[in-house]
């Protein structure tokens, strides 16, 4: 990555067969922010998110896929739910043809020349006094910039912020105001398709933990949406 880029810096790879060894410079005291409400975490962590997108535009790595054409089959779930059945909440059911009917509209809206990390949350941000950075690229994707601050605010709220409360605290990210309305809540239902279809998935044994995790993450996005419409 480019010096300008606020992430850790590579000092030497090392490659055995198909295994990599990678060695990286030291952030002595980093920490991961805290994102509870009053937290003076908040105000790092935004920053974090603005200065990250501001230097991956454009995006320093020019062959990374498309966000869009990558995720459009993978961002989701409610149509597969509503084909299957699926014993949901009574809200989603009461709205479920609406949910599958929008859920890939906000790919129309999700272009762009940013490098998007797309997994930014608390446990892939590092605050250091030597400087705040995003760690952990497992799936850099090119897209518009408001898409890496929608995927982040879920986190707000599951860290304790309502809906609302979220998306106030959002308005300090220029990434975020510059977020199309309609496109922002197409993508937060594409989002909570994705996790409630994959809550409902067998446990892999690595991440013994992953399908909790999307529950909540299902509940978190579902009243981010019922903040967004006036579905009932």
């Amino acid at each position: 990555m480019p010096g300008r880029v606020p992430v850790l810096r590579l000092r030497r790879a090392w490659q055995s067969g198909d295994w990599w060894l990678m060695a990286f410079h030291d952030l002595t005291g980093a920490r991961h922010p805290e994102l509870a409400p009053g937290s003076p975490d908040l105000s790092r962590a935004l920053a974090l998110l603005d200065r990250l997108t501001s230097a991956a535009t454009p995006a320093p790595l020019s062959d990374a896929a498309g966000f869009v054409d990558s995720l459009d089959q993978v961002l989701g779930g409610w149509q597969y739910l509503a084909d299957i059945g699926a014993d949901l909440e009574p809200w989603s059911a009461r709205n479920l043809d609406r949910l599958a009917a929008t859920e890939r509209c906000w790919r129309h809206h999700g272009g762009g020349a940013t490098l998007l990390h797309a997994d930014l949350g608390p446990d892939t941000m590092l605050l250091a006094d030597a400087g705040d950075v995003v760690t952990d690229w497992a799936y850099p994707h090119q897209g518009a910039a408001w898409i890496e601050a929608v995927l982040f605010l879920p986190h707000l709220i599951r860290a304790g912020h309502s809906p609302q409360q979220a998306e106030h605290l959002m308005k300090a990210s220029t990434a975020w105001m510059e977020a199309p309305g309609e496109g922002l809540t197409f993508l937060a239902i594409a989002l909570t398709g994705y996790w409630e279809r994959a809550s409902r998935l067998p446990t892999p044994s690595n991440a013994p933990y992953l399908r909790l995790y999307q529950a909540q993450m299902a509940v978190v996005g579902r009243a981010w949406i019922q903040h967004r419409t006036d579905w009932n």
